[in-house]
């Protein structure tokens, strides 16, 4: 007999005695019966199931008294027959599956176009979901939308690959050349200026929070929920809703290369982001195209192809659940209604609308950079040199990134994937604040079918369009607000306005376009490290630029000497020489 029977067999027999050997309630006689055991066996479990003090918890258990059985957020063994993945058969008593058969190879079921064909018989997006997320159990590599620590060069160049983007530099026609009502927009420049002001005389109720970024970061959110909620409510429409906190996951198939020594060559990488929303706008109407779905914008260009590993760039493969979201959080007191409580209590008359619309179309979405970023975080240090360039690389790809979260979550909720790509485009506004300076982007999604399967079927880009560094102001004092950018207030205005469709103007739209600058990769030097974005090269002319001028300038300072301060100029030049040389020797 082994150790640990024994063990178990002499504490039980040590049980039985204590409980045989101890006094009746009545008398001193033993208790001869035998004691059942405890319903919560450990200490945890006996102080978890404990009632609540009434002295201590009166307003919570109260407040649980008002409310109704149904009220209560639902939880997983309390959800609908309806909602579960089985549901039990009345006559024959067993439970059937709603889902269509399963992919036979988890490892591979999403690398192959073969192997999605059973997602073709999903009939809603819960069955979709449950086959394209839950029952692919590869590894994926997680991208992070901004990396401040600039783990690589030209980043927006790898994101442009990853999501199959076209990066135009400047804004829609919409937001670039679009009217606006002077009168409303004069308004809105008052109460951006009162607003800046009004946070800087009270600063000392910010003062009360010790940790910097912590300050900077509550500064920056409540900024910017004011001036969304003052443009939200004036300028759109009564069907807008503001969700705070939000956060997007989308998750997809890019490329094909090795990944483990025991898998195929040739497999599909997957990839999975999350971004996280300080404000997040949405309608029930759909924000009209930047560009035309057949336009030469959206249908020509060259997209940077990478074949490399993301390993090279420290974006580790990981394993967790496939997540793909849109945002929108509940409100407090818009809890997840219990339908089942309510309709065995034949109270579902009672019960206030759900909250789920399937008219959900994003609008405007507001990111805050992290507390930790700085602008002279890229400055020569003793750490790396001058890389400021790269700030509107990182900004760029963090644009791309967001745009493309959340436009492709939203189009994967109506139904759409890689085999089911979208008839129509997909848009919505992002904006980055950092405290001092606006990053404006509009993302239009024209495709999902990105994966080597399909990408090669179509000729449809999407495409971000962004404006960066865009400064709000230059200093606020208590006499006012030095430098209030009003370019960046007007774009702020129309961004947060009723938009016009593309189709309205379309000449003009496309006049517009073609005179806009595209980032493409260089087809000579196609590798990443060899990319010159559009503000390098700018930089480089403007350096160019000044050299000439500087050398017109030295060459007129010595047509303007004389001869013998020449004769001199050489003079000394050759004494110096000479000097040199005998002091060498």
């Amino acid at each position: 007999m082994s150790l640990a029977k024994l063990f178990c067999l002499k504490s039980n027999y040590q049980l039985q005695t204590t409980r045989f050997l101890s006094l009746g309630s009545t008398g001193c006689t033993p208790f001869r019966g035998k004691l059942p055991d405890p319903i919560f066996k450990t200490k945890i479990a006996r102080r978890a199931n404990r009632k609540l003090k009434y002295d201590k918890y009166k307003e919570v258990v109260l407040a649980q008294r008002q409310r109704k059985p149904w009220e209560f957020i639902v939880q997983p063994d309390q959800r609908a027959s309806w909602k579960h993945r089985k549901w039990m058969d009345p006559y024959l008593r067993r439970w059937v599956s709603k889902l269509p058969e399963p992919i036979e190879d988890k490892v591979l079921g999403l690398h192959y176009c073969e192997q999605r064909k059973p997602l073709q018989n999903c009939e809603n997006v819960q069955e979709l979901f449950t086959l394209m997320l839950d029952e692919h159990k590869g590894l994926k590599f997680v991208i992070p939308t901004f990396d401040q620590y600039f783990p690589q060069i030209n980043s927006s160049y790898f994101h442009q690959y990853l999501t199959h983007t076209k990066y135009v530099h400047g804004l829609p026609y919409q937001l670039e050349l679009g009217e606006i009502d002077e009168r409303q927009f004069e308004h809105f420049v008052d109460f951006v200026e009162q607003l800046l002001i009004f946070q800087y005389n009270s600063k000392l109720c910010f003062n009360e929070i010790e940790d910097v970024y912590e300050k900077k970061t509550k500064m920056d959110s409540e900024l910017m929920k004011s001036i969304v909620n003052y443009l939200s409510t004036t300028q759109l429409s009564s069907d807008v809703s503001l969700s705070y906190n939000t956060e997007n996951s989308m998750f997809w198939i890019r490329g094909r290369g090795f990944i483990k020594k025991y898998m195929p060559e040739d497999i599909s990488r997957s990839y999975q982001t999350h971004d996280r929303q300080l404000i997040q706008v949405s309608s029930s109407e759909r924000l009209p195209c930047f560009s035309d779905f057949t336009s030469d914008l959206s249908n020509t260009g060259n997209i940077p192809y990478y074949n490399f590993s993301p390993y090279l760039y420290g974006h580790e493969d990981k394993f967790y659940r496939n997540m793909i979201s849109a945002g929108q959080r509940f409100y407090a007191g818009d809890s997840d209604i219990n339908y089942q409580e309510a309709y065995e209590a034949r109270k579902l008359q009672e019960l206030p609308p759900p909250k789920y619309n399937n008219n959900y179309f994003g609008h405007t979405q507001v990111c805050l950079l992290p507390s930790t970023y700085s602008r002279e975080l890229y400055d020569d240090n003793l750490e790396h040199g001058d890389i400021t360039s790269e700030i509107d690389e990182h900004l760029k790809s963090y644009g791309i990134m967001s745009g493309w979260t959340w436009t492709a979550g939203q189009a994967s909720y109506a139904g759409h994937y890689m085999d089911n790509d979208v008839t129509e485009p997909w848009c919505s506004n992002v904006i980055l604040f950092d405290g001092r300076h606006l990053s404006f982007f509009g993302y239009q999604l024209n495709t999902l079918a990105i994966d080597e399967d399909n990408v090669h079927e179509h000729e449809r880009r999407n495409l971000c369009f962004g404006k960066t560094s865009v400064p709000l102001f230059e200093e606020v004092t208590q006499e006012g607000v030095n430098g209030l950018n009003i370019e960046a207030l007007k774009i702020l205005f129309k961004l947060l306005s009723k938009q016009e469709s593309a189709a309205q103007n379309s000449e003009e739209i496309a006049e517009y376009e073609r005179n806009l600058q595209v980032q493409e990769v260089d087809l000579e030097n196609p590798d990443l490290e060899d990319q010159k974005p559009l503000h390098v090269r700018l930089q480089e002319e403007e350096e160019q630029r000044l050299a000439l001028v500087e050398e017109e300038r030295k060459k007129e300072e010595w047509e303007a000497k004389s001869l013998p301060s020449k004769a001199k100029h050489y003079g000394s030049s050759s004494v110096q020489k000479i000097k040199s040389i005998v002091g060498r020797s």
